[in-house]
Formats: structure tokens, C-alpha cells, sequence
């Protein structure tokens, strides 16, 4: 709970005692705390505010109930939209509620491989207690030895979830059953949907040189798991950038910047609402941008360390880690002594139960029992 006090001229003393000057007056007291605390035994501090402006004359005391970061996403938005109806205030006032995003938690990429061999980093997904909904994995690859890349990813299958492939540098070449054929080039993107099923391979298509880039896995919530399977090549040309003060984002998805000029990324229109932005920074700039309140958020810087936070509350983010963000509606990023590059993603979360095996993601384990029979089968892309 928060309250500005002005004590000057707020009492003066008499014969009598102590006697309040602020009888006509009017207070209000923004309660951070949220109204899941009002009324209970655990809300001790009404009460004690009560009592203190009425010791200093003033009895017309409103108090305004917004949720605080601990309580939850729904009920942070809920919350917040209950304070402005119980002020009448319009949307214009919504600056007024903004909360930022903290750094709550990091986990620090490993080193590990996948595919035929490929070498790389994985961050989110390293364990089921790793996932961040609607995030399953995060891998970054980055070498240049070909040995630690050359064998690629060969034919393999998925269900269940969709994949996106961030190619930074290097050149790979994506196939699969329904006869999509895709370059992934130097900025390019190829954001897969699995659905009921997909068969396809990546494969390196040069033999030295730099292989850069990252991939992520995002769930695909119940009712979409078993529809059609479908893919996308977004080429560098189709990515938008956004120049900002000492460096530059590339808007994969969602959108970035104000109303009055925003920009908004190949990727929009998906159940879980994904934010997909890259964004590069001078040592000591600093990028900050609007965020969907419910959504779960984190970055991960690639090259250098980054705080997160406003000045007051800023923790500091490794290279090859990924900072889980607390919820709120905008997050301030600020890079430290050396240029940075960081990725930051959003997504509505799912709430619902999540079960994997391997390149398979359902909710139940009969679920997983039955994609592995529809693969053995041949019936794993069928219609």
C-alpha cells in the first residue's frame, strides 16, 4: 500500500491536544496490495491508514484496490480495470497503472546437442520445471566449426506444438511432408505449426563459415493440437526494424512502440499472442517497451549483460542466460559496459496440463501413447 502524506500544516496543537486540519480535505490511497486483501484479517493496513487521516482531520478517504505483481496475471488486469471503474477513469488514464517488469528468475543455458549431432544451448526447457507457458524450449546454436553443425537436423517428426527457427547467420535448408522447401538465410524466420503431425528436416547448406541463430518451441494450447499442419518462410526483406536511441529491433512478432507509431512484425493473429522482438543496444542505451499485462515474458541476451528493471529495482542478466520477468505492462532493458544483443519473447499463457516426449507435446500421456503409434503407423500426417 502506497500514500503521500503532506504533514505541513496537517495538525497544530491546543489546549485539548492534537487536533487534525485537514477536516476538508479529500484523500485517496492507491492499495497495492490488491483487493484479494480487502476485508480479511490479513489487511491490517486499511484500518491503520484509517485511523492515521483521521488524525489528521480528513474522514473522506477513498481507497483505490490494484493487484500487485504477486498476486497474478488475470487478476493484475482485473484489478486494474476495476480501479479505473471505480474512478471513472477512461483508458486515457492508463499510464497511471503501469507497473514494470523485474527479473524474478534466471536459468542459465547448458551446453548440450540435438538433431544428427548439432551443438548448442538450451535455456528454457532444460527440465519441465524450465518451461515458462507458453514456452517449451529455447536453444541457441552458435559456432564456427562446421563438425559442431554439418550433420543439421535430418527427417524427424513433431505434433502438438509449433517450432520457430531464428537464423542469424549461416544458411540452412528446410523440407518436409507437404513439400515446403525453405531457404532460412542470414535474418530470416521459418515459423512451423506441427498440429496433427509434421515430418521434416533442416540441413545445412555450406560446408564452413558461421551457423548462428535460435530456436523455440511454443505450445499449441488443446484445441488446436491436432489441427492442420502448416508453415511459413519469413525472409529478412519481411522483418521489420524499429531504430531506437543507441540501437535497433527487428519485430518478428507482436508489435513494438507506441500507438501514435507502432510497428507490428510478420507474426500476428495466434492464440497465445506471441512478442517476438531482437533488438541490439550501445554499451549504456537502453530499450523499453509495452508488454500484454497477462502474458509471461523473458529475455535472453546472447552477447553481453543487460540490467532489467528501472533504476531502483535493476538486476543484472548473464550472457547465455534467460531472465524470467515479473508480470506488467512494460519492461526497461539497459545494456551494460559493452554493446548487446538480447532477444525478448511474450506469450498468453495456456494453463493447461503439459506432457512431452521427445519431439511430441500433448496433454495427456495417452496422447503421446497415440502419436507415437500414429508415427510407427504412417498415420501421424494424416488428414
Amino acid at each position: 500500500m502506497g500514500v503521500l502524506i503532506v504533514l505541513y500544516c496537517s495538525f497544530r496543537y491546543t489546549s485539548s491536544g492534537a487536533v487534525g486540519l485537514l477536516t476538508d480535505k479529500r484523500t485517496m490511497v492507491f492499495a497495492t496490495r490488491g483487493h484479494s486483501y480487502q476485508g480479511i484479517p490479513l489487511d491490517t493496513q486499511t484500518g491503520f491508514m484509517r485511523t492515521v487521516l483521521a488524525f489528521l482531520g480528513t474522514e473522506d478517504t477513498q481507497f483505490v484496490y490494484a493487484e500487485g505483481t504477486t498476486i497474478g496475471n488475470e487478476s493484475l488486469d482485473a484489478s486494474i480495470q476495476g480501479a479505473r471503474l471505480n474512478r471513472g477513469l477512461g483508458t486515457h488514464h492508463k499510464e497511471t497503472f503501469m507497473t514494470h517488469r523485474t527479473l524474478v528468475r534466471t536459468i542459465q543455458s547448458v551446453a548440450t546437442s540435438d538433431g544428427a549431432g548439432v551443438k548448442l544451448r538450451r535455456s528454457i526447457g532444460t527440465s519441465p520445471a524450465a518451461r515458462l507457458d507458453p514456452f517449451l524450449m529455447l536453444d541457441e546454436f552458435g559456432t564456427d566449426r562446421a563438425e559442431d553443425y554439418i550433420a543439421g537436423f535430418p527427417t524427424h517428426p513433431h505434433r502438438g506444438f509449433e517450432t520457430v527457427t531464428y537464423m542469424l547467420d549461416g544458411h540452412m535448408r528446410h523440407e518436409d511432408h507437404m513439400g515446403n522447401v525453405g531457404e532460412l538465410t542470414e535474418v530470416g524466420v521459418q515459423w512451423m505449426t506441427a498440429g496433427h503431425g509434421v515430418i521434416h528436416s533442416e540441413m545445412p547448406q555450406q560446408k564452413e563459415g558461421r551457423m548462428r541463430g535460435f530456436q523455440l518451441w511454443i505450445n499449441l494450447p488443446a484445441a488446436e493440437k491436432m489441427k492442420p499442419a502448416g508453415y511459413k518462410d519469413i525472409p529478412a526483406s519481411e522483418i521489420p526494424v524499429a531504430n531506437i536511441d543507441g540501437g535497433r529491433v527487428k519485430v518478428i512478432a507482436g508489435s513494438f512502440g507506441c500507438e501514435a507509431s507502432e510497428i507490428s512484425g510478420p507474426i500476428q493473429g495466434m492464440t497465445t499472442a506471441p512478442v517476438f522482438f531482437d533488438a541490439e543496444l550501445d554499451a549504456g542505451k537502453t530499450f523499453e517497451t509495452k508488454l500484454p499485462a497477462t502474458h509471461s515474458a523473458f529475455v535472453y541476451s546472447y552477447e553481453g549483460s543487460v540490467c532489467i528493471g528501472e533504476h531502483s529495482e535493476q538486476n543484472e542478466l548473464a550472457a547465455q542466460s534467460a531472465g524470467v520477468l515479473s508480470p506488467g505492462d512494460r519492461v526497461r532493458i539497459t545494456a551494460n559496459a559493452v554493446p548487446t544483443r538480447f532477444v525478448l519473447l511474450a506469450g498468453k499463457p495456456l494453463n493447461e496440463p503439459v506432457v512431452q516426449h521427445g519431439p511430441f507435446v500433448m496433454n495427456t500421456r495417452e496422447q503421446i501413447e497415440q502419436a507415437i503409434l500414429d508415427y510407427k503407423n504412417g498415420t501421424l500426417v494424416a488428414a
